[in-house]
């Protein structure tokens, strides 16, 4: 120990003891009171409420200080989509005059007014928002198509003779391509050559957008995009407009309001309004009509503090501008739109900020509201827990050492190791697993003890007959199209597992799901397989109840391609899925999107018929799309599965569907068993006839390779080294031939 001068000790070994005493008194004394179970159950519910303030009060803070921040991001998305939405808009310009300068060029100067008409009109229509298409010539004269007052479609056609003796003919044109008369004017005072659009685009000789300006025959104010046409000597022909009014813009921004309030204005660089909400002018005769709106002519109090605190204009490409009216505060986002090479727009989107911070504000009383009632809940959890944590540690450390034990006698040598979990649900388990002596792969499926014990010692004895009693059934079928079993029984751990073939595929559940309706060639040849698979297993006496498209599994065998395995005789239960796609008990078997009137009945006298109806449920999928049924809920469906016909299926699929072949799909459907095919065997030989009957329709070997090179092989990802290794020890089993499941039939 060091000293000081005067003999005492120095500081340094008077913090070292304190350290020392401290680190003592807490492992004597407080650590074991905090251990203890009053200082358990004190402790850890005051750490939950500390912890929970904490949390609580840095959301909230953080909750403030975002709500200006989550305003201003709104409104910069909202005239972001505004600016958008105005230049796809005016984009409607670029084709249209590209069309009619290409249809001058074809047809001439003087066009068919019929085939003028009808060409043009239904361009109009199919370009929302454009007011006017036309082009007009040297010569005075002047053809359009443009859209009335009335909302018709009209054709004008319009031959100079002379100031003020412009002969004008106006024609409705209908809807069955009639032309009909509605004006006739000799004379009218229309110059096309003396128009603003005619002359900027002359004298700019290319594309151009005019100024706004009031047009002449509706005195409204509108903006043209205008193009010349030249001849060989480079003279002008003619010049080509698509149009924009200030009425029909005006009720395009009015699209863009918001629900909050938010509003879009559209202005050039010399302040004319393009577009405002609510701007309309009446169409008339004659110029003077109506007169260009300016940015001083609005008059409405929050438009006016806008354009106050707005202009004059900037650079900037993208500006916020925070301003208010009548005391209510508001904010604005501007963009630029570049119009060619003639100018830029602004498009403003304004609103009030309450509307905005409004749903903050309430989010943040009610996030208040939820984190004191969950912090109560969690201090009496909490409080809970710690009076049961001393048991619940004692029970943890016994399933431990139960699970130990458990690992180590599923780790001893044994006939199967399996080397990865494919999925795990209320029942079991499913692994992908090699023999240990012949290390081929397959996939093993084992219901645990664990979950036998949740059941009654009779319901266990059951389930542990049924299991091979099933397993032996499909052991004994020999179809190549049906699953079979490597192995089965029961292991050391009273675990029942059975092993079966890896396959390399898709369920046609998915196939739909993904890749959409099946060819109908493809779709044919899936229904023989799946039909000779069901037909040897009504030939023994067994009836599959829960035919669908998730137990058809569609794979590759070597150079084989589309080859059917039908899956879960009953053996395994689907794990998981939706309402409408549960395996039930209670006396009720099989999924109901596909199970037969009689099924839905409850009848005990169930036939193959029954796996015929569920089949042609497979077939509608796989050429449909879709259910035959589309029902909400499971009673819905039962329901529509007794009583309701079935659409046609040709009404609802994509693709043709032969006559014969949904003949043959809507008897499997029928509700009464008699009027189904007889059998399996009758259903393959009606098949069958039809694939031979069937024209290409595009699915071929050629078809079949590339589309099976796209899809990814489950034994790419087989690892050759696993890590993750389990043994399984079979106790007794019993074995079959080659047979099939994979990843996918995993969930089943």
């Amino acid at each position: 120990m060091t000293r000081t001068t005067d003999g005492g000790p120095s500081r340094r070994d008077i913090a070292t003891f304190s350290v020392s005493r401290a680190l003592t008194i807490w492992g004597t004394r407080i650590a074991p009171a905090l251990m203890a179970p009053l200082g358990i159950l004190l402790t850890i519910p005051l750490l939950v409420a500390a912890v929970g303030l904490a949390i609580w009060w840095q959301g909230h803070v953080a909750v403030i200080e975002s709500v200006d921040a989550i305003a201003t991001r709104q409104f910069d998305d909202r005239a972001e989509q505004a600016a958008q939405h105005t230049r796809a808009l005016l984009d409607q310009a670029e084709p249209l005059t590209d069309n009619m300068v290409a249809y001058v060029r074809r047809v001439g100067l003087d066009p068919p007014l019929e085939d003028f008409a009808l060409t043009f009109r239904d361009q109009l229509r199919a370009c929302p928002g454009v007011a006017y298409i036309s082009f007009g010539t040297r010569e005075g004269h002047y053809f359009g198509v443009y859209l009335d007052e009335h909302g018709r479609y009209v054709t004008t056609r319009r031959r100079y003779g002379g100031p003020q003796r412009t002969h004008r003919r106006d024609f409705v044109i209908g809807d069955d391509c009639s032309l009909t008369l509605v004006d006739d004017d000799p004379t009218h005072g229309f110059d096309p050559r003396a128009r603003p659009w005619w002359q900027a685009a002359v004298a700019n000789g290319r594309r151009t957008w005019s100024q706004p300006y009031v047009w002449f025959d509706i005195g409204v104010v509108g903006i043209t995009c205008s193009e010349p046409i030249f001849d060989d000597a480079g003279d002008v022909i003619a010049v080509t407009t698509v149009d924009f009014h200030l009425n029909g813009l005006s009720e395009f921004v009015e699209t863009l309001q918001t629900a909050e309030g938010g509003r879009t204005v559209i202005f050039t660089e010399s302040q004319d309004v393009i577009a405002f909400p609510g701007a309309r002018q009446e169409f008339g005769q004659g110029e003077a009509r109506g007169k260009k709106l300016r940015v001083e002519d609005i008059e409405e109090p929050v438009a006016r503090a806008l354009f106050d605190a707005l202009l004059p204009v900037t650079d900037e490409p993208v500006r916020h501008i925070a301003f208010e009216s009548g005391g209510e505060p508001y904010l604005a986002v501007m963009r630029h739109i570049e119009i060619g090479d003639d100018g830029r727009w602004f498009v403003v989107t304004f609103g009030p900020t309450a509307a905005l911070t409004a749903p903050a504000a309430a989010h943040r009383r009610n996030a208040l509201i939820v984190s004191a009632v969950a912090l109560v809940i969690a201090i009496l959890v909490a409080a809970f827990f710690a009076r049961f944590i001393v048991r619940t540690h004692l029970r943890v450390v016994r399933a431990e050492d139960r699970a130990r034990a458990a690992d180590e006698q599923l780790q001893r040598l044994g006939s199967y190791q399996l080397t990865r979990k494919l999925d795990e649900g209320g029942m079991g388990e499913v692994w992908i697993a090699s023999h240990a002596m012949l290390a081929r792969p397959a996939a093993i499926k084992l219901i645990r003890p664990k979950y036998l014990a949740q059941k009654s010692h009779a319901e266990q004895s059951a389930a542990v007959e049924r299991f091979r009693r099933e397993a032996r059934t499909i052991a004994g079928m020999r179809s190549r199209h049906t699953i079979g079993i490597y192995d089965f029984g029961v292991a050391d751990d009273g675990a029942l597992f059975y092993v079966m073939e890896l396959l390399d595929g898709i369920d046609l559940r998915t196939l739909v799901r993904e890749y959409g309706p099946v060819p109908v060639r493809r779709a044919v040849g899936i229904l023989i397989q799946a039909a000779a698979s069901l037909r040897e297993a009504h030939e023994r006496g067994v009836v599959h109840r829960d035919v669908k498209p998730a137990n058809i599994f569609l794979c590759r065998e070597a150079d084989e391609l589309d080859v059917v395995k039908v899956l879960d005789f009953g053996v395994a239960r689907q794990i998981g899925g939706d309402d409408l796609e549960k395996t039930m008990g209670d006396g009720l078997w099989g999924t109901p999107a596909y199970m037969s009137p009689e099924q839905v009945s409850t009848r005990k006298d169930l036939d193959g018929r029954t796996d015929v109806y569920s089949l042609g449920c497979v077939a509608y999928w796989l050429l449909a799309g879709r259910s035959v049924f589309v029902r909400k809920g499971t009673l819905a469906m039962l329901e529509a599965q007794l009583s309701e016909e079935p659409q046609p299926l040709d009404s609802v699929a994509p693709n043709p569907i032969p006559p014969a072949l949904e003949s043959v799909v809507m008897r499997c459907l029928a509700k009464k068993r008699e009027d189904r095919p007889a059998d399996m065997a009758a259903l393959v030989m009606e098949l069958e006839a039809i694939l031979a009957r069937l024209r290409d329709d595009g699915w071929n070997v050629e078809t079949s390779r590339a589309w099976w090179r796209a899809v990814p092989s489950i034994f790419d990802t087989l690892e050759s080294d696993p890590t993750d290794v389990v043994r399984l020890s079979p106790k007794r089993s019993g074995t079959s031939r080659d047979a099939a499941v994979n990843a996918v039939n995993a969930r089943s």
